[in-house]
């Protein structure tokens, strides 16, 4: 991967983005883009914008030739903290990092400034990790909070100072005395509590609790306290309750009863604590609140109806970012409010949340047994619903939805688990239907999500399979018409995992060239092949494939060169095959980088011509040595007339233009008998020998 073209497409962007100038312009906060080395020890600035003057007292032109200028100004107590987070977020391989540190700024007054860091991480094939961030000056946040807690503490001191009720029982818990602020917070009038046992007014539990502490202050002579909460006329209340017991001086044991209530104060902690689970953009819980009680609350609430049918649904908002990208990032947010708002409105009996950037999901109870067609209409029904139009401005705006459902088993009994389990289903759904095109419905399916499951299972393996050495090479045969004598070698690459045994090449090539790992793996081989050919001079050349991806680098060229400088292989002993697919991207590049290894004396294979979209005459400007005929046409070439004469055309047509044609998967005598009849410069396939572990060819003579 090109770090530094990527880094300046990355900037050339943000240049273009209003919102980043006004965010540069207006906040407190600026942003930056950072790689570090392997381990985090060593930084490079890439990108830092011009606020960072206002936040750091350091120009861009500072911090480029001075980096550890930022570090200098962090309070010296949090150095070592942001250090260890840095470097525990690259060993970990994080996707995103949050640090919160102190600044130390340059003003008189020395003050101190309290900073929140946002970054988002990805790593380059070279080890790095790039960090794309945002810095923010959160001090006056902070004191927000402080002053908050503060106010709370006060209304605390001064609750303590002011009961709401006064009792006085005696020794056996009879009321003798009563004094209430707020009369409205008893459970009797006054004048009918006078006189009456406590048993006879309390409810149970609070009689209980009520007792037990008496007992307590009575036999240690220390007060006690509770809180309970009790359920008045004007909903519930919750109490706090202080009871001691003393000796008066008639003999007589008297208890002093102080309570408290506590409602508004237990409510601002609830409104203060759901705030933190709510989405600020959506007002639907976040994945914390979703996880945290709101789930829970839902299973209690459908407990009752056995016979019920629970669904999940993912919803996602496609083309969130070329919506805020054009219309800005107002009507994006619009969109996924309207989306979100719509969403209680499908059934009475829904839970709702945002995961996340543009997903929604949705927990739905539908009372009775439904079937698998009918829990479909209801889905499709409820997307037809989602997706109505809606105003932006003047816009009538009809929003694009993907969404990924299942049923959900087992949520009364084990709501978390079966939770994660269908979250997990509905993401492959949503996957599914993303892939299929945007805007489209998807069901769980058990056996694609298995497929799916082992895919990332083998990426993950994939990544340290060069490092464990479990990747080998095996070698085929490859038969030159005009030099039977003679062999050619083609490279095959081979994967032999630990946990999956021997994957084919069908399956881990796709994941390679997806990770972009097979850029890495690329190189080990093409270095591989070299190195077994130099120790063999009795192969004409071996054939390595090369993948677009790998074709695509910068520096592919100089790697080549690496790879026969190191090994000494003569180049026109090398053959690089390259598929059709690579034609299709930027063919100026393409070809100027295939004349330079020409000139050197490497030879190119177009593999498998035939089943892309080339033709000879496209490919008469690029220096093609050989075309290989895939097997789908060698197979029934001795049956099929349309495939004899298509391989007949095509090796009409090369050898006109001096192409060499290879047949690829010739397995019988007679295949090779009719293809050297019509000329075929070489041959590859069972009937000349399988694939064999590159070690087991002989360094002198032919393989058996």
């Amino acid at each position: 991967m090109d770090i530094q073209k990527t880094m300046q497409a990355t900037l050339g962007l943000e240049r273009d983005e209003r919102w980043l100038d006004a965010f540069d312009r207006l906040s407190t906060g600026f942003r930056f883009i950072i790689s570090y080395s392997p381990d985090g020890a060593l930084a490079k600035v890439e990108f830092a914008s011009p606020s960072i003057e206002r936040l750091y007292g350091i120009t861009v032109a500072e911090l480029h030739r001075d980096i550890d200028a930022i570090r200098r100004r962090i309070v010296a107590e949090d150095r070592e903290t942001v250090k260890a987070a840095i470097a525990r977020a690259i060993a970990d391989r994080a996707s995103a990092c949050e640090l919160h540190y102190r600044l130390q700024t340059s003003s008189p007054d020395q003050s101190v400034r309290h900073i929140r860091v946002m970054a988002t991480i990805e790593y380059a094939p070279d080890g790095r990790s790039i960090w794309y961030g945002v810095a923010i000056d959160v001090t006056q946040e902070n004191e927000l909070r402080e002053g908050l807690q503060h106010k709370i503490q006060q209304l605390q001191s001064t609750l303590r100072l002011l009961p709401d009720l006064w009792f006085e029982l005696d020794a056996q818990g009879v009321y003798r005395a009563v004094h209430a602020n707020d009369e409205a917070l008893l459970l009797r009038p006054p004048e009918e509590l006078i006189g009456r046992h406590i048993s006879a007014v309390l409810p149970p539990d609070v009689y209980q609790r009520v007792s037990d502490a008496m007992f307590v202050a009575q036999t240690t002579g220390r007060a006690q306290k509770f809180r309970y909460p009790q359920d008045l006329p004007d909903g519930m209340h919750h109490f706090e309750a202080s009871i001691s017991f003393r000796d008066r001086d008639d003999g007589q044991g008297v208890f002093t009863v102080l309570v408290r209530d506590q409602t508004e104060i237990v409510r601002i902690y609830e409104a203060r604590e759901e705030a933190l689970l709510r989405d600020g953009l959506t007002g639907l819980w976040n994945r914390a609140g979703f996880m945290d009680g709101a789930l829970t609350r839902y299973c209690e609430r459908s407990a009752g109806a056995p016979q019920s049918t629970s669904l999940m649904l993912l919803v996602d908002v496609d083309g969130l970012r070329e919506i805020n990208h054009t219309l800005g990032h107002d009507a994006g947010d619009r969109v996924l409010r309207a989306v979100a708002e719509r969403l209680p409105t499908l059934s009475p009996c829904l839970l709702a949340a945002r995961l996340g950037g543009d997903e929604l999901v949705a927990l739905v109870e539908l009372s009775g047994p439904w079937t698998d067609e009918q829990c479909a209409d209801w889905v499709r029904q409820a997307w037809s619903t989602l997706s109505a139009p809606l105003k932006l401005g003047d816009l009538d705006f009809r929003p694009s939805l993907s969404v990924g459902w299942t049923t959900v088993s087992h949520i009364q009994e084990h709501p978390t688990v079966a939770f994660q389990e269908a979250l997990a289903q509905v993401e492959e759904g949503l996957f599914a239907a993303k892939r299929s095109g945007r805007g489209r419905i998807e069901r769980f399916d058990a056996e694609r999500f298995a497929h799916a499951r082992r895919r990332h299972e083998l990426a993950q393996a994939l990544t340290g399979a060069l490092t464990n050495r479990e990747l080998w090479l095996a070698m085929q045969p490859i038969v030159l018409a005009d030099c039977p004598n003679a062999l050619a070698a083609e490279a095959l690459l081979r994967w032999r995992s630990p946990k999956f045994g021997e994957v084919s090449p069908l399956q881990f090539i796709p994941l390679a060239e997806r990770s972009r790992a097979i850029v890495a793996i690329g190189e080990w081989v093409l270095t591989q092949a070299c190195q077994w050919a130099a120790a063999r001079p009795q192969v004409s050349h071996v054939s390595v494939n090369i993948s677009p991806y790998q074709f695509a680098q910068a520096d592919f060229v100089e790697t080549v060169e690496r790879a026969l400088q190191t090994s000494g292989l003569p180049a026109n002993r090398l053959c690089l095959e390259i598929t059709e697919s690579l034609l299709a991207d930027d063919l100026t590049d393409v070809a100027r980088k295939m004349h330079q290894l020409e000139a050197l004396g490497v030879r190119f294979a177009l593999d498998d011509f035939g089943t892309g979209y080339s033709n000879l005459l496209q490919l008469r400007s690029l220096p093609l040595h050989a075309l290989k005929l895939d097997r789908t046409y060698i197979r029934d070439v001795l049956t099929d007339p349309d495939d004899a004469c298509i391989v007949e055309a095509v090796l009409e047509l090369a050898h006109r233009l001096q192409i060499t044609v290879v047949a690829e998967g010739v397995e019988t005598r007679e295949q090779s008998e009719w293809l050297l009849q019509r000329r075929c410069d070489a041959l590859q396939g069972y009937l000349y020998g399988k694939p064999m572990p590159a070690q087991q060819w002989p360094l002198q003579g032919l393989p058996p």
